[in-house]
């Protein structure tokens, strides 16, 4: 008896959860399947739950040549170069801020040219401003080379240390972009011995995962914000060995479970439990001059830089966090 050929179905929701852990570049090309396809991975659900699920981090830097380059932290797949600028940016351009794939850039000392940008799609968009809010802090970085402090973005909302009242006390003071304006500020650590750690200029905010921490480049110890503005949460990291890094301004990031630091053109990896460093030697493939950042990949259209489309999305889809 013949066999029959029968054709196999694969269930819709088996399809969209294959989809949520493919890479961007994939999906991108996916979306030319067919207008089915298009609707479905330009939908902010999507788009939101494939944010969160593939939480696939990249690393921002200029390559030797003076492009600004990408490379996803887990298989060093070949680099991309990001988008040309709007403004003169090779080698002096400053990345402000990272949100939700998107990132904020300038050039150098420039506060009439900006673009925020996707970084893996390389979408563009050239923007103009408008002042939301008379802030009621100074956001001036006087220890840093006398430009503006660049903002950390965790939990749905930009952090800054910045002065507070005649006194000029420092706080974290936190921006909400749904809002577009500053609503809170974020208790600091209970310090004991690091008495004002806030003013040192040492000390910067940095976003570890997806919580908050300041790190001390010169002392390397890190306070980490395990529960988001919850002051007894903050917990105090030394990383061991870290002298091997003095003379020298490391950058810190964290991915899977690590904690990573670029220093002496070589990234090193470092693991809390065992308080032990490994490089990681394959970053030598990298044409690398100078890491600027890291963001996570995304499908966020720079469009969304628009407020209004900002809580368009996060109303759709019950927000970001």
């Amino acid at each position: 008896m013949a066999c029959e050929e029968q054709s196999t179905t694969v269930p819709q929701d088996i399809i969209i959860y294959i989809l949520y852990h493919l890479p961007v570049k994939t999906l991108g090309r996916f979306r030319c399947v067919s207008k089915e396809w298009l609707s479905l991975l330009s939908k902010p659900h999507f788009i939101n739950t494939h944010h969160k699920t593939l939480n696939r981090n990249h690393l921002i830097f200029w390559s030797k040549d003076g492009l600004l380059c990408s490379v996803p932290f887990d298989d060093l797949e070949p680099v991309s170069a990001l988008p040309n600028l709007p403004f003169e940016a090779k080698w002096c351009g400053d990345i402000l801020c990272c949100c939700n794939g998107l990132v904020l850039a300038s050039g150098r000392g420039s506060f009439n040219n900006f673009a925020v940008f996707n970084l893996t799609t390389k979408d563009l968009r050239s923007i103009t401003w408008k002042q939301v809010t008379d802030s009621p802090y100074d956001h001036y970085d006087w220890e840093s080379y006398l430009r503006w402090s660049s903002g950390v973005f965790v939990n749905g909302f930009i952090h800054w240390i910045a002065s507070k009242g005649s006194d000029s006390i420092q706080v974290i003071a936190a921006f909400s972009l749904a809002e577009e304006k500053f609503i809170s500020e974020v208790p600091s650590p209970d310090l004991y011995n690091d008495v004002d750690i806030l003013s040192d200029k040492d000390c910067e905010l940095v976003a570890l995962g997806e919580k908050l921490a300041i790190f001390h480049s010169v002392k390397g110890s890190i306070w980490l914000m395990n529960e988001y503005g919850v002051q007894k949460s903050w917990t105090k990291i030394v990383v061991s060995e870290y002298s091997r890094f003095l003379g020298v301004e490391p950058m810190i990031f964290y991915d899977k479970g690590k904690i990573m630091i670029e220093a002496l053109r070589r990234m090193w990896m470092y693991d809390l439990e065992e308080q032990t460093f490994c490089k990681r030697d394959d970053f030598k493939i990298l044409n690398l001059r100078r890491v600027i950042s890291t963001c996570v990949e995304s499908l966020v259209s720079p469009e969304l830089a628009d407020p209004i489309n900002y809580r368009q999305l996060q109303a759709q889809d019950g927000g970001w966090e």
